[in-house]
């Protein structure tokens, strides 16, 4: 089923479920108690993903659009392979969303705030028809525009097909490509975990005895840096950082060192310092040129590489250890090529430890990605990353 949303958000709308026989616009909108042109917007994303199919019904007016549920990828050559694409059923689980929202706010004191925003995104999943290897992949925008929905059906059947017949991995500490996807899944929030009383009050990664931090320590490899935009253009932010506070650029983590801390308006109070504008987003990206996947790829004498992570959890918060399991595609690569699918892992990695100084081989450029478990309803902007070792302690049977 692929699920859209109206643009408030109320509820969402079975679109591909409703489509178990061809319709046109006019009758879906009367089914679903949607506007004709809300209709129309939600089937575009549908229909360039190619999980719906339309077809002219006449030249006279009234006529219109018939729109209808795609014929079996099987059946669909014009962009796969042949041969591959009869390996993949209809694209039946993915989700799409699309919203416009509008708030404003006011104090006694005088603030007041009134901001827009817009999102829309498709996360789509391929299975074999064996059920045995699956492909994900999600994208998102502010502008529909710019959701490339062919390029996220593409993608997520590519790698369905490529992780066809796994092989059983030992698990143990791998050297890693991380796809800016399993980056978001990881990191896609980690700009918001630096908060100076969780700090102070050793509740925090950036603590250290006595109530100090490690403000002005180098905590990550020197080509890092972790920051806040809210002017970015590929990732525009609120106006209002927490407790209403003007939103800055602030930057977190500079070349590897810690910068700064975000004071709440309350605890900035209690140390007798002023609060800061906190983040409004989260970026991350390299302070020297990026490098591509296929070159991290070829760069790879033995390792793994990682396309998504799934059912993740915190485990201590002091070292930002976190566990869960890796999902919809793994390979074992060795000596610069990727050589065979494997099957999945559960982890167990302290986010601390994987951007350490001496664990970071090589950086990618930032992608717009968001976080699977979010559905694409948040973003970042996020590179893959090259790694030395990553923590994996058991295998998992799904798929």
């Amino acid at each position: 089923m692929v699920l859209a949303t109206d643009h408030t958000t109320r509820y969402r709308v079975p679109f591909h479920a409703t489509l178990g026989l061809p319709r046109t616009t006019t009758q879906l909108a009367a089914q679903l108690g949607l506007s004709p042109a809300a209709v129309s917007q939600h089937l575009k994303v549908l229909k360039d993903a190619a999980l719906v199919t339309a077809r002219r019904l006449g030249a006279r007016w009234g006529q219109g659009w018939l729109f209808g549920r795609p014929a079996p990828m099987g059946q669909v050559t014009h962009r796969f392979d042949p041969a591959a694409a009869t390996q993949v059923p209809p694209p039946r689980p993915g989700f799409h969303q699309a919203r416009g929202s509008a708030g404003a706010s006011a104090t006694k004191n005088g603030n007041f705030i009134y901001e827009q925003s817009s999102l829309v995104s498709l996360a789509t999943t391929a299975r074999t028809v064996d059920g045995t290897s699956s492909g994900y992949f999600l994208r998102n925008h502010f502008d529909v525009a710019k959701l490339d929905t062919a390029r996220i059906a593409n993608e997520a059947i590519r790698k369905a097909l490529n992780a066809r017949n796994p092989r059983v991995l030992e698990p143990g500490a791998y050297p890693v490509i991380l796809e800016p996807q399993a980056v978001a899944d990881l990191l896609g929030f980690f700009a918001f975990s630096f908060d100076a009383r969780n700090a102070e009050e050793g509740r925090s990664p950036f603590a250290l005895p006595g109530g100090k931090t490690k403000l002005g320590q180098k905590i990550f490899d020197e080509r890092i840096n972790v920051y806040s935009d809210p002017w970015h253009p590929e990732l525009p932010g609120s106006q209002s950082a927490q407790a209403g506070l003007p939103a800055q650029k602030i930057t977190l983590v500079r070349n590897g060192v810690l910068e700064n801390l975000v004071y709440s308006r309350f605890w900035a109070k209690q140390k007798g310092k002023e609060p800061t504008p906190g983040p409004v987003n989260s970026i991350v990206e390299s302070s020297q040129p990026p490098v591509a996947i296929d070159d991290m790829i070829k760069s790879l004498d033995r390792g793994i590489l990682l396309g998504r992570f799934w059912y993740i959890r915190n485990v201590d918060p002091r070292t930002a250890l976190q566990t869960g399991l890796t999902r919809d595609g793994i390979w074992y690569v060795e000596k610069g090529k990727i050589q065979y699918p494997v099957k999945n892992f559960r982890f167990n990695q302290s986010l601390m430890e994987l951007l350490a100084p001496g664990n970071v081989d090589m950086i990618g450029k930032p992608e717009r990605v968001g976080s699977s478990e979010g559905q694409g309803g948040s973003a970042s902007l996020l590179p893959a990353l090259k790694v030395k070792a990553f923590h994996f302690t058991s295998q998992s049977e799904a798929v």
